[in-house]
């Protein structure tokens, strides 16, 4: 039988229109690989972390990247590449806000699923538990 690890990610906020959980799912030694890629990709463009707020927005470290877009380009394409490459399965929630609060409002879900990031936390362990 194989052990695999998960690692999720959160976005967004109740007040944004969309909020998700996303993660992927693979082995530890495919796990180590993907730390040692992702760690040269940033390393080779002096960032320390990817944050992908600063990186659309040019901010924190991006600050000097408005512009460039074949390095941006070429950035990203490196670490889409780190998780296809090293990572066995990509899960992900999505939920519209506004759907949330109409449907909140007529079936009190918050009392039952507490909170949107935990509601699209639970759905991404379920659909783990399927694959």
């Amino acid at each position: 039988m194989a052990a695999f690890t998960a690692y999720f990610d959160a976005a967004g906020k109740t007040q944004s229109p969309v909020l998700a959980v996303t993660g992927f799912v693979s082995s530890f030694k495919k796990w180590k690989r993907f730390e040692e890629t992702w760690e040269s990709v940033l390393a080779r463009e002096h960032v320390t972390a990817f944050h992908m707020t600063e990186f659309v927005s040019s901010k924190g470290e991006f600050s000097d990247w408005r512009g460039q877009t074949e390095r941006r380009n070429r950035f990203l394409r490196d670490l889409l590449g780190c998780c296809e490459k090293h990572t066995r399965k990509a899960f992900a929630m999505v939920v519209v806000m506004q759907a949330w609060r109409d449907v909140n409002e007529r079936f009190q879900l918050q009392e039952h699923a507490r909170h949107p990031y935990a509601f699209c936390g639970h759905r991404c362990i379920e659909q783990v538990e399927r694959w």
